[in-house]
């Protein structure tokens, strides 16, 4: 199967696979540098944090560490779809429905260039 994407188009979603990889790495960094800052100077978890998860408790954990850990967890999501999406740009797989094998469009791509599905199957997911 050739592909449906011409150079110019896989080089346009490739910087914007590449600069939302970047940017991602950024902030789960600084995330993770901040919250594990406590580690490196004390050598431990903080008490807090230990009795509250040693107890399956996050409410004595503060609310923006807890924030941020969500948030970093999507974050760690998102990064895993772009780092897959980049493995694949220059395979004949990408582009192409990994359910039906029907073509994604560029400008779908365009909009989220880590797509694996077309609209109908995700569309068939989230029901």
């Amino acid at each position: 199967m050739s592909s449906h994407l011409s150079s110019q188009q896989r080089s346009a979603l490739r910087l914007d696979l590449e600069d939302r990889q970047s940017e991602l790495i950024v902030e789960v960094y600084s995330v993770a540098r901040r919250l594990l800052a406590p580690l490196r100077s004390v050598g431990s978890v903080p008490e807090s944090w230990r009795l509250a998860l040693g107890e399956g408790r996050t409410d004595q954990v503060p609310v923006d560490d807890v924030e941020q850990l969500r948030n970093m967890g999507g974050e760690l999501e998102e990064l895993y779809r772009v780092n897959r999406a980049l493995a694949r740009l220059d395979s004949c797989d990408y582009g192409v429905c990994g359910h039906c094998s029907q073509r994604i469009g560029f400008e779908s791509l365009a909009v989220d260039p880590t797509l694996d599905a077309c609209a109908d199957c995700r569309r068939d997911e989230s029901t």
